[in-house]
């Protein structure tokens, strides 16, 4: 849908590109890893202050904390870091940056989501239980959190605005596997907006 609407519209009028899906998912793995390892990571100053019983994290680049989670990161990452991560694209177009985010974030998600199977923590296996009783579909939760949540777009054409909401919504979607896990799509209207960032 975004290469289609990129490609016709007169790009000089309206300088609108379209962006290839490898640069969009390496900016966006890039700065979301950078975020989430910055939130996690405890600051040099409070890792001088040894306190007992108190572990620092110093991770250096994301497969180091992913190899590295216990019970009171995951808690950490799903209840803290993740949910208050606010994504702007201030010229979002289509949505091509929005969709590498989610993705991104959707990866995430996966991984400790994942670990929380293996790590017989009372608290997180509730969290997923609950999460799995109240939604047909964890991954179409997941999406449609991070789809509120997380993801904000502004462009000054309102014709991107509708195809970025249209991309986001045909990729919750799909998440479904059946119509029966389908709940009622979210109101993103405040998420993607049409004005001037300028």
């Amino acid at each position: 849908l975004g290469y289609i609407f990129e490609k016709y519209i007169n790009q000089k009028a309206f300088g609108a590109y379209y962006t290839r899906p490898e640069i969009t998912e390496y900016l966006c793995e890039a700065t979301i890893y950078r975020l989430v390892l910055n939130a996690v990571n405890t600051p040099d100053a409070v890792q001088s202050h040894d306190i007992a019983g108190v572990k620092h994290y110093h991770y250096q680049s994301m497969p180091d904390l992913l190899v590295d989670l216990d019970a009171a990161l995951c808690r950490q990452l799903l209840n803290e870091v993740l949910p208050s991560l606010n994504l702007l694209d201030p010229a979002c177009g289509s949505g091509a940056f929005l969709v590498a985010a989610m993705k991104t974030l959707i990866n995430l998600y996966a991984a400790v989501i994942g670990k929380i199977k293996f790590l017989q923590d009372r608290n997180l296996s509730a969290w997923l239980a609950q999460a799995e009783r109240e939604h047909k579909s964890l991954s179409y939760f997941i999406k449609k959190r991070i789809i509120t949540d997380n993801l904000f777009g502004v462009d000054i054409m309102e014709e991107a605005t509708e195809i970025a909401r249209l991309r986001l919504f045909l990729a919750l979607v799909a998440s479904a596997d059946t119509v029966e896990q389908l709940e009622p799509l979210p109101n993103i209207d405040f998420n993607i907006l049409a004005g001037n960032s300028l």
